[in-house]
Formats: C-alpha cells, sequence, structure tokens
C-alpha cells in the first residue's frame, strides 16, 4: 500500500518543542555541577572537563534563550 506524502506528514506532532530543550539544559546544568563537584573531590581530570563542558554549554544554552535568540 503507498501513501502520499502529504497524507503521512499530516497527522505527525512536532517531536522535540522548545520547553523541552529548555527542561534539557536545567537538568544539564543541575548534573554538570554536581559532575563538577564530584570530579574536583575525587581528583578525576577528565570528569572535571566533562562536567565543566556541560555547565559551559547549558548556561550558554539558557542566556541565548533569555537573549532572543531562536
Amino acid at each position: 500500500m503507498r501513501y502520499r506524502a502529504e497524507e503521512f506528514a499530516s497527522g505527525m506532532a512536532q517531536p522535540v518543542g522548545d520547553d523541552l530543550t529548555v527542561f534539557t539544559a536545567v537538568i544539564g546544568l543541575f548534573a554538570g555541577v554536581l559532575l563538577t563537584y564530584a570530579a574536583k573531590r575525587g581528583k578525576q581530570q577528565w570528569l572535571l572537563f566533562w562536567g565543566g563542558g556541560l555547565v559551559l554549554a547549558s548556561v550558554m544554552y539558557l542566556v541565548a534563550i533569555v537573549l532572543g535568540y531562536n
């Protein structure tokens, strides 16, 4: 059975909305802070790098949203 492209895509919802990406950034910020704290306490440089990168990326994304970049 064949479907037309218009019929197939017309009933599909948007898979990821803006609210979900903001929520992911906030959760990433909390996880990054926890990983950074654990890395400093356990003296793990690789975890400090990845946790700090996660914090930096989350903060940059949230600041961009606040400033109105879409």
